[in-house]
């Protein structure tokens, strides 16, 4: 930390060393909003918001200073304190493109600052979420009450079925779901592809999930497929992305599986991987072409 703080105290009374300065922001907003534009659009928030922490930073330690290898260094550096090196990768990214668009600068010519990430991922193996089987996925699916878990069950078979991540659980929507009257076929419109996906679900796994979706409330403009469940009722609330994170952790832990911490979010997944997503017969994949309403050709 003293370390970093030095590199700041230096920054503030030496800006010689920072080859380009900050634009006003005014006086190129329009560049700015069109850049902008390029951007991931599902991501463009989060890119915005990781800037905006560093401007934060920045104000509260009374930098005024131009961006500078320093600055970044000193940033990176608390950052590192309490981010895993591949958040830190992440947060660089993020602040290569936004930095790049608000101030012209470009920080990859910055050696020090990715000399300093790459030391911070030495040694460094990233915990993998573990894997449900077969076995599991069974006997919860037949165990838990229904009362209590019923939301629980219809997220696993969904996402298993569809190696669906918990981001893409959390968006799925009513349109993208076709009840087929024995079955149902759900669609994933948006993958980090770009390409759509889509798989069935029948058996008793369609009896579960049509025993939820038949208590979504009537006239909700929510389009959101997975509603909060409570008292054996759906509420209006949709279920946040986090929830959904936690849902492959409660299962082990109802199952009293060892380490139940280390089933995460991308548990449903990998599980799907292992499973070649082929249970019992129950869940077959398509053909994206297949999810097309035959009254539309």
């Amino acid at each position: 930390m003293v370390f970093y703080r030095v590199l700041v105290d230096i920054q503030l009374n030496n800006d010689s060393d920072s080859s380009t300065g900050c634009h006003s922001p005014i006086s190129i907003e329009e560049d700015q909003n069109n850049s902008l534009k390029s951007l991931p659009e599902q991501s463009r928030q989060k890119y915005e918001i990781q800037y905006n922490r560093f401007v934060d930073w920045r104000k509260a330690n009374g930098i005024k200073s131009t961006i500078s290898e320093k600055v970044l260094m000193a940033y990176f550096g608390e950052l590192s304190e309490k981010m895993k090196p591949t958040s830190l990768w992440t947060q660089y990214s993020m602040l290569r493109s936004t930095i790049s668009i608000y101030h012209d600068v470009d920080i990859t010519r910055y050696p020090r600052l990715k000399s300093l990430l790459k030391r911070k991922s030495n040694g460094y193996k990233p915990k993998k979420s573990k894997t449900l089987t077969s076995e599991d996925i069974n006997r919860f699916l037949s165990e838990a009450p229904d009362d209590k878990h019923l939301l629980t069950k219809v997220a696993l078979v969904v996402g298993i079925a569809g190696a669906c991540g918990k981001q893409e659980l959390c968006q799925m929507k009513i349109d993208d779901i076709r009840d087929l009257g024995s079955a149902v076929l759900i669609r994933i419109p948006d993958t980090k592809t770009k390409k759509s996906r889509s798989f069935t679900i029948s058996g008793e796994f369609y009896d579960i999930y049509k025993k939820y979706a038949a208590l979504r409330p009537p006239a909700i403009n929510e389009r959101r497929f997975f509603l909060n469940y409570q008292n054996q009722k759906c509420t209006r609330q949709p279920v946040g992305v986090n929830k959904f994170g936690s849902i492959p952790k409660q299962i082990a832990t109802y199952l009293h599986l060892k380490n139940p911490e280390l089933y995460t979010g991308h548990c449903f997944r990998r599980s799907s991987a292992t499973l070649h997503v082929d249970v019992s017969g129950y869940i077959t994949t398509h053909n994206p072409q297949d999810y097309i309403d035959e009254s539309s050709t």
